[in-house]
């Protein structure tokens, strides 16, 4: 069998062995991998519905339990009016479509202790009970505060919305129940109520919504992904609250329409709160089904969603998988078997080109190649790799006759060098000779440059101590100036002292010019004041003799009346008395006014020589400021100068310890240039002896070269062998 043959029939062969083996893997497996996807489907599928049902029911709680906290803070507060709470309760109902009724019910003098003052209101009827209700009525929302003349009693505090809620202290769902609307239309709704507690722990009633629960249908009764699939909710006593494909079966027991497995799980997955997943045969046909709790608010039991489907709608889907697999098998063991035939002809179309290009080869012809440049498997490499050898061998030839041509000329050009290296040897003999004799001239030359050296190292010896002592007169300068310097410091900083209390001289003489400006202000106030008390003195002394001359008048018009007027000459003595007082008094103002102003005239004299001998004081003292400026700018341009004088000496001396280091390198130079100048002349020595050796060599060099030239003739005809042997390849 041909290599092409051998391996489709390999390849073809493993897949179909692999493929049976799959398939019979698949097709043993297949039952629990259904079984366990069905149930996995139906328990996802009953998550994601049973999630929407627990929010939607949770709106209710936490509404009431919103109002309740709300409630409660009125009652502490003291806010315990009756209209306030009836509105919280309309809003709530405003704020959410799928609310049918909000409600709180309190025991009797539980809100406000004033049931009894409230008997007669109408809306409180006929005991004065507070229990507010809010409820949906056609369009609008209709609130009320009370019983409103309603007897009986056991409506409000004997049902199970308030009964249970206040006895066990739990806020809970009720089971469903069917109620009439107003409107006379019967629907399923449930109840969430709350136990309503004082801060003593003490029960004042209880609160809660009524919810519609039609709104739940439309969250089951989308497409539940399956042909033949329902979904029912029920409660945690059984009942059903909405059923997809029998919507009529709402508010009835479970147990009328579905089985007793159907029931139990339910019960279980309610009491237990853990989903229950099954297959069972209901009806003739095999079914999944799905109970999944639901965990209402409060301290209710879990409500139950049940999702059952069909298996044969989930087979018919892994039927479908199975052929679509069985298609994809059979087509890739086709084009499988296409492609190893090509590949397989791609592998057989090389090799025979291989053992063709090896054959020519050994015909000779060393130009062969096989490989197109274009494979990238191991073929190709293949290829690559004898066309790599063929280059290889065809370089190798191709370089063993080159190389025969090149040896062949060279051995022509070694003997022709080898006669030039005789000739050569014969000069170099004759170079010899020569050089030895200028050896000799060379050594008396040695000897005068070797007295010169002597004589530059003593002058370099008198030069280092010149050096040292300039060094020593420079670093004697350079005290002097840093001494200099300090001084020039010391004064500069007493200098700057001395500005200083000038500067201050000067405020406290602007200051004190200041102040006497005042002192002179505050005179020549005091002076006008004068003015005006002297010109006062002068109204007063007037006055008085005025009156003066008015009691002498009155003292004769009394005198003219006799004894009717002796009262009046009375007062008007006393008046003529007060005015010659105020005369008097007017007279000593006047004199102490007078002492006043001199006073006042002799300071202001006083302080106007001040104020000149002040602004005399600030002008030297501002004089002295400029004087003692200037003498600063000089003193910090004598401190500069000083400080470049100093780095200048820095300098200097610097330069001069580098000259002196020169001088005690050129010192040390000039004795190594003597041990120098020995040395070579030892080293002339050694060179001619060196020559006479060389000489010997050189002879020895002649017999060398004619044994050269011998090995070059047996080379020449080594290589004329080699030539022919490479003839017969063709690269």
């Amino acid at each position: 069998m041909r290599l092409r043959a051998r391996f489709i029939s390999v390849i073809v062969a493993s897949e179909a062995l692999i493929f049976g083996l799959g398939f019979a893997y698949l097709l043993f497996r297949a039952s629990d991998v259904l079984k366990a996807s069905i149930l996995e489907a139906g328990e996802a599928k009953a998550a994601g519905v049973s999630s929407d049902l627990r929010r939607e029911l949770s709106l209710a709680a936490q509404a009431t339990e919103a109002l309740r906290s709300a409630t409660l803070t009125l009652k502490a507060l003291g806010r315990t009016d009756r209209e306030f709470l009836p509105l919280l309760l309309k809003e709530t109902l405003r704020g959410n479509s799928s609310f049918y009724a909000a409600w709180a019910i309190f025991k009797k003098d539980a809100w406000d202790g004033r049931d009894a003052a409230f008997a007669g209101d109408p809306r409180f009827l006929p005991h004065g009970a507070f229990a507010p209700w809010a409820y949906r009525e056609g369009g609008g929302i209709v609130v009320v505060a009370g019983m409103q003349g309603e007897t009986d009693q056991s409506m409000y505090y004997e049902g199970d919305f308030y009964r249970i809620p206040v006895e066990t202290g739990k806020s809970l769902y009720l089971e469903p129940y069917v109620d009439t609307t107003l409107e006379g239309k019967e629907v399923l709704m449930t109840t969430y109520a709350a136990p309503l507690s004082g801060e003593d722990g003490e029960v004042l009633g209880a609160i809660g919504i009524d919810l519609r629960l039609d709104s739940l249908i439309l969250l089951i009764s989308g497409n539940l992904g399956y042909a033949g699939a329902n979904a029912r909710f029920v409660s945690a006593e059984g009942i059903v609250i909405a059923d997809k494909t029998s919507p009529g079966l709402a508010g009835k027991p479970i147990s009328e329409s579905a089985s007793k497995s159907e029931v139990e799980d339910a019960k279980e997955a309610s009491e237990r709160g853990v989903a229950i997943s099954r297959e069972v045969i209901e009806g003739g046909r095999r079914i999944a089904r799905v109970s999944v709790p639901v965990r209402v608010a409060g301290d209710s039991k879990s409500w139950v969603y049940i999702f059952t489907v069909p298996t044969a709608s989930l087979y018919s889907e892994i039927d479908g998988m199975i052929r679509v697999m069985v298609g994809i098998f059979a087509f890739l063991i086709a084009v499988t078997g296409g492609l190893v035939f090509i590949l397989s002809s791609s592998l057989v179309r090389p090799i025979l080109a291989l053992n063709a290009a090896f054959r020519r080869m050994e015909d000779g012809d060393l130009s062969v190649r096989v490989s197109k440049g274009k494979a990238r498997d191991e073929v190709g490499e293949l290829e690559r790799a004898f066309d790599v050898f063929a280059a290889g061998m065809s370089g190798l030839v191709g370089g063993i006759g080159r190389s025969a041509k090149v040896i062949e000329g060279s051995s022509s050009k070694l003997a022709m060098a080898i006669q030039s290296s005789e000739e050569s040897a014969s000069d170099i003999k004759a170079g010899i000779a020569a050089t030895i004799g200028d050896m000799s001239a060379q050594e008396e030359a040695l000897e005068g440059a070797r007295e010169g050296t002597d004589t530059i190292v003593q002058s370099i010896a008198a030069l280092d101590r010149s050096v040292a002592a300039q060094t020593a007169s420079i670093n004697e300068a350079a005290s002097s100036v840093e001494e200099m310097v300090g001084n020039i410091q010391a004064i500069a900083t007493g200098s700057e002292s001395i500005s200083n209390e000038i500067q201050g001289l000067g405020g406290s003489g602007t200051t004190g010019r200041e102040r006497l400006d005042l002192v002179l202000a505050a005179i020549e106030s005091v002076v006008d004041l004068s003015a005006a008390l002297t010109e006062a003195n002068e109204t007063i002394e007037s006055v008085a003799s005025r009156t003066n001359l008015l009691a002498m008048n009155a003292a004769i018009e009394a005198a003219h009346a006799g004894d009717a007027g002796k009262g009046f000459a009375v007062v008007a003595d006393e008046i003529r008395s007060l005015a010659e007082s105020s005369n008097e008094q007017s007279k000593a103002i006047s004199a102490n006014i007078a002492r006043i102003r001199e006073a006042i005239e002799t300071a202001a004299s006083s302080s106007a020589s001040v104020r000149e001998s002040f602004e005399d004081m600030t002008g030297r003292i501002s004089r002295v400021a400029k004087l003692e400026a200037v003498a600063s700018s000089a003193l910090v341009e004598q401190r500069e100068g000083s400080r470049s004088v100093l780095e200048a000496l820095a300098g200097i001396r610097e330069a001069s310890r580098r000259v002196e280091e020169a001088c005690a390198s050129m010192s040390k130079a000039g004795v190594e240039v003597g041990s120098a100048m020995t040395s070579l002349a030892a080293a002339s020595s050694r060179v001619a002896e060196r020559a006479d050796e060389i000489a010997g060599q050189a002879s020895r060099i002649e017999i060398g070269n004619e044994e050269a030239l011998r090995l070059s003739k047996e080379n020449e005809e080594c290589v004329a062998v080699l030539r022919g042997d490479t003839a017969r390849f063709n690269l």
